[in-house]
């Protein structure tokens, strides 16, 4: 398994000055899983990289921008099938937004 969403989510963290515990405080995610998250033992899904980015306030980009090839196609399907109407609405006008801006660059 890939590390480097788990290696990316440790330099923002570390940078921040906060431990796994604290940062599982503030995200609600527990800090057994950031550690297995840091070590590549496990995934995280897309709910739990956006918590991610959001207290470390970097864009998800920067957690698996460069990882995308990594972050199988399957993995993002299974993230969405739990989404209902509104959120998949929500996630649509995401992707045209970040679509856009990428052709702007």
């Amino acid at each position: 398994m890939d590390n480097q969403i788990g290696k990316t989510i440790k330099k923002y963290r570390t940078q921040k000055g906060l431990t796994q515990e604290e940062l599982g405080e503030l995200t609600v995610i527990t800090a057994n899983y950031i550690s297995q998250i840091e070590r590549g033992k496990k995934s995280p899904g897309l709910s739990t990289i956006t918590k991610l980015s959001e207290v470390l306030e970097i864009p998800i980009t920067k957690l698996i921008g460069s990882t995308h090839n990594e972050y199988k196609y399957q993995d993002i399907l299974s993230d969405l099938s739990v989404c209902d109407r509104e959120e998949i609405a929500i996630i649509s006008i995401v992707l045209e937004l970040l679509m856009s801006l990428k052709r702007k660059m």
